[in-house]
């Protein structure tokens, strides 16, 4: 495939380690007809844009932003933090030239071909090909987030296996967390930036899902997983007991103000159970967390 080059240098950095993530993003405005592509990276090439990205994609071609792949990365996904394990740092990042709706037939032909020889070039698997959405929870590529137009998700699952079909590599055994890893997880170390695998994106998503309940609990969250669930159990016992001694407290005050207690009782007790079951935690075999 042709790709055509229009670099400059700004809006890049020195990258520190290979690259592990390919991300598809949608740019926003303009459209996808010819010349899209290149006038991005005249933008980009022409100061500090606090943004840039390595390909941009429209219905003539592939441009290519960035000078070298392995030398340098572009700031495409800087918003999410690494909160999911995805930096601008570990990835490559695809703007497809778009501004709502499909992408073209013509730009996912581009893309699939794009999508496949980096696969190939960084041994990056079908994994780990993802969206701009999957780092950071913005809604991009629009026409393919669940925030966005595609609520079910089923666009780009099949937008996915349309560019990743017959490329990169199988993920491995070697590549998922032991039992003793996913107990010593910390949001805060280092294992998800030295140990490949989306098994260390959805742990660090399970663990962040757990702080969340913890912050309603009021506990600060920031120990390993194992530590935060075993807190999370003693906080939701504490307010069980809470629960009853209100209870009761609301049960005595009805009786003394000639209401029946225990009407008033279960009225309040059954308000209590349906809010206490939304405070779950269930993960799939797909590595959803869902609170």
């Amino acid at each position: 495939m042709q790709i055509h080059t229009y670099t400059g240098s700004y809006n890049l950095s020195r990258r520190p380690g290979g690259v592990r993530y390919i991300i598809v993003h949608y740019t926003g405005s303009g459209s996808s007809k010819a010349g899209s592509a290149l006038a991005n990276c005249k933008y980009f090439s022409g100061g500090n844009r606090n943004a840039s990205a390595d390909f941009f994609i429209d219905d003539s071609g592939v441009w290519k932003y960035n000078p070298d792949l392995s030398r340098y990365y572009t700031w495409a996904v800087g918003d999410g933090h690494g909160r999911y394990g995805i930096t601008n740092a570990n990835s490559v990042s695809i703007e497809v030239c778009n501004n709502g709706g499909p992408f073209t037939g013509t730009q996912i032909a581009y893309l699939s071909q794009l999508v496949r020889e980096l696969m190939t070039q960084f041994g990056v698997p079908a994994s780990r090909v993802v969206r701009h959405y999957d780092a950071s929870r913005k809604c991009c590529p629009l026409p393919y987030s669940p925030n966005g137009e595609d609520p079910t998700g089923s666009k780009w699952a099949s937008l996915h296996a349309r560019i990743t079909s017959g490329a990169g590599s199988a993920e491995s055994e070697d590549d998922l967390p032991t039992p003793s890893d996913v107990w010593a997880f910390t949001n805060g170390g280092n294992q998800i930036d030295t140990t490949p695998g989306t098994a260390w994106t959805n742990l660090m998503d399970t663990n962040m899902r757990i702080q969340d309940i913890q912050s309603v609990l009021g506990s600060d969250g920031q120990h390993d997983v194992l530590a935060n669930v075993v807190d999370t159990n003693l906080r939701i016992q504490e307010l069980q007991t809470t629960i009853t001694a209100l209870t009761e407290a609301i049960r005595t005050l009805a009786s003394a103000q000639g209401a029946d207690p225990e009407a008033v009782a279960k009225a309040v007790s059954d308000a209590v159970a349906a809010k206490l079951s939304e405070i779950k935690l269930s993960v799939t075999t797909d590595g959803q967390a869902q609170p």
